[in-house]
């Protein structure tokens, strides 16, 4: 009767360390799975007036970028409850470049943020946890060309 017990539970934990390893594999694959896009006339998810999107999404950072007009952003900015500030002529855009691994210039170093100065609108939250994570909004007057960018860490 023990030895089938421990049949049972050496069974079980097979099972156990099985799943395990299967739902790590899984979570990796997802957490690293993007999906992407360059120079595209509309997405479901940003307002209809945007247009030209590039963006790179996966299930940790989401990056994208395009261009909507001033009016366009500032009621999509407060659409997702975005506190707004000015920008003049101060380096503060993280733009998309570094995150979609040859978008647009392949040449670049991609570890390294790319900055860009522009007079414009930003918005930042910075995750509380202090892991890093955060969204960070800007926008682009002079071009009409708004960035955004978020982790969760």
């Amino acid at each position: 009767m023990l030895r089938n017990f421990i049949k049972i539970i050496a069974k079980l934990f097979r099972i156990f360390v099985f799943a395990t390893i299967l739902f790590v594999v899984v979570a990796i694959y997802f957490s690293f799975k993007s999906d992407r896009g360059e120079n595209l006339k509309s997405v479901d998810w940003l307002p209809a007036e945007a247009t030209d999107i590039s963006f790179n999404k996966n299930m940790v950072q989401k990056a994208y970028e395009f261009k909507i007009s001033e009016n366009g952003f500032l009621q999509w900015a407060e659409d997702n409850n975005y506190t707004i500030h000015e920008l003049t002529n101060k380096e503060y855009a993280v733009t998309l470049t570094r995150y979609t691994y040859g978008y647009p210039d392949k040449s670049q170093d991609y570890n390294n943020t790319v900055i860009s100065k522009f007079n414009g609108y930003y918005y930042k939250y910075d995750n509380s946890s202090g892991n890093g994570g955060g969204k960070w909004v800007g926008y682009d007057k002079d071009i009409h060309k708004a960035y955004y960018f978020s982790s969760s860490h």
